[in-house]
């Protein structure tokens, strides 16, 4: 009998050794390396705050006209420069005007921010506020008077 149960316990040893193998073959893994490069985002809006209609029917102080905000997603500096004809032109008429940006003023083209490269994404806004003066001893012509102001952020 003990033999036998030698021969129980040493076949019982192959099989389990055996199974090893078997075992070890169904298994099997794999790696996934997910990576990526987010690019630079910096992004201007401009969103209007009044009827624009009231700063040409008379003369206008620092009337509030909009708003910018500047967002960024890096470190990098950039600034934020504007320009314009500085001048409402209707068909027969002209009425000159003067901006306010943060808390500089502008009757021609220039930067009027500069950041140091810690704004976020949640941006810093500013006022763009008007004035205009039309010549108090002239009629100023019935019409639609309009210009385009392009605000522009470059990266430095």
């Amino acid at each position: 009998m003990k033999a036998y149960r030698k021969r129980l316990v040493a076949l019982s040893v192959i099989s389990v050794l055996a199974w090893f193998p078997l075992a070890a073959a169904n298994t099997a893994s794999a790696t996934l390396v997910v990576s990526g490069t987010v690019p630079q985002s910096i992004s201007l809006t401009a969103s209007r705050s009044i009827n624009s209609s009231a700063v040409v029917e008379s003369a206008a102080k620092k009337v509030h006209i909009a708003t910018l905000t500047a967002r960024s997603n890096c470190d990098r500096r950039f600034s934020l420069s504007v320009s314009s004809q500085w001048r409402l032109s209707g068909a027969q008429d002209i009425i000159p005007y003067s901006l306010t940006i943060n808390n500089k003023s502008f009757d021609k083209d220039g930067t009027f921010f500069t950041n140091d490269g810690t704004i976020g994404y949640s941006g810093t806004s500013m006022a763009v506020l008007i004035s205009t003066d039309p010549a108090s001893d002239r009629l100023i012509t019935t019409d639609s008077y309009s210009d385009t102001i392009i605000f522009t952020i470059t990266a430095l």
